[in-house]
């Protein structure tokens, strides 16, 4: 290509979602003049979940062989998935650099944002995959409610045991895939508690049950099957005993792609243990819940250097407070979210913001990250 004079030729580079921005270059070629535009592509976080809400920053940088180029119009358009662009052009500034906010939309796939200079032909894109979240829920009550709460739970442990377990718990996100929940329900000398009627109910992920209710069988045992839904993420179904409220919780995978997944815990005050869910808490605005996000691989292993986001959703009623949001070597950040005074449900989400992919190499097997998407060229 020829345009005034000069030589023209572009070099596209690959684009991906890592810590290597993706880039393109413009090379201007004639007889007293050899210029080098550059325009690079970052976004951080690097992946984000699909539920309309979370945002990222888009960085568009344009370079002239090291120089900064200020006051040049940066296109950018959203050419796969349903996120959403604040603006479509921007200019420069000091350090040639255009910033772009960006809405994840509510598709379960990965989007992808194309930017072109306006004047020239030159242009690349950045991918934007899902990233592997987890919600655990917070009810807040008033403080008599709660030491009134601490009570039933003292007086009802000494009734029931259960015991829980599902297989397979991990499936694909395709609305048809089935694993199967199994209950144990026993008398605390282990006695078999027959004919006692459960309840189950999805209370977080998208998937559904076959049955609400269930009633154990001689042997103390119950079975449920749940059905995957379509949107990637973590399903979390719990199993109660109405008459002491004794509860326990399965957690399943739902699988569109990725390597990695997260899951959040507390701390119990009443035992020794982390669950996953059915944490209670006085809405006081002082008390304090312990809670941990473990950052592994899809067969369980720890992953360590891994950013985590992690936030209050739905209201601003109280608040996380961390030291580190990077996994440390068992694959953990440790945080704490203090409550807030409106009593209600209080939802808190944890998702991978960075570290997940590096240079467009997958971390855990050493392979490249497929369909990351490339740069393109008009």
């Amino acid at each position: 290509m020829v345009i005034a004079g000069l030589t023209i030729v572009l070099i596209a580079a690959l684009c991906s979602a890592s810590d290597k921005p993706p880039q393109a270059n413009l090379l201007l070629l004639g007889s007293d003049v050899e210029q080098k535009i550059n325009i690079a592509v970052d976004c951080y976080p690097q992946a984000l979940p699909n539920d309309g809400i979370s945002e990222a920053e888009i960085s568009v940088q344009v370079t002239d062989g090291e120089n900064p180029v200020m006051d040049q119009v940066v296109r950018a358009e959203v050419v796969s998935g349903d996120g959403l662009l604040v603006m479509q052009e921007v200019r420069t500034d000091s350090d040639g650099v255009a910033k772009f906010p960006y809405r994840a939309g509510l598709m379960p796939e990965k989007s992808e944002v194309a930017f072109s200079l306006v004047e020239s032909e030159l242009s690349t894109s950045v991918s934007i995959p899902l990233a592997p979240v987890a919600y655990l829920d917070v009810t807040l009550v008033t403080p008599e409610e709660y030491q009134a709460y601490l009570g039933r739970q003292a007086s009802a442990a000494p009734i029931y045991t259960m015991q829980t377990e599902v297989f397979p718990d991990q499936l694909a996100a395709d609305g048809g895939s089935i694993s199967a929940i199994w209950i144990n329900l026993n008398h605390v000398d282990g006695s078999a508690a027959a004919g006692v009627p459960l309840t189950t109910q999805v209370i977080s992920g998208e998937g559904s049950l076959d049955t609400e209710q269930v009633i154990t069988d001689a042997e103390g045992h119950a079975e449920v099957q749940f059905i995957a839904g379509f949107t990637p993420g973590t399903a979390t179904v719990q199993i109660i005993e109405p008459s002491t409220g004794l509860a326990s919780a399965v957690d399943i995978l739902l699988i569109e792609s990725g390597p990695a997944r997260v899951q959040l815990y507390y701390g119990d005050p009443m035992t020794i243990n982390t669950p996953r869910e059915g944490a209670i808490m006085p809405a006081d605005g002082i008390s304090e819940l312990p809670l941990i996000a473990e950052v592994t691989d899809l067969m369980g292993v720890p992953l360590a250097g891994i950013e985590l986001d992690i936030s209050v959703l739905d209201t601003a009623n109280g608040w996380v407070d961390m030291i580190d949001p990077v996994s440390d070597i068992e694959g953990r950040v440790e945080f704490v979210y203090r409550v807030g005074t409106t009593t209600g449900p209080v939802r808190l989400r944890a998702f991978i913001a960075n570290g997940l992919y590096d240079e467009g190499i997958d971390p855990f097997l050493g392979t490249p990250v497929p369909e990351l998407g490339d740069s393109f060229l008009e």
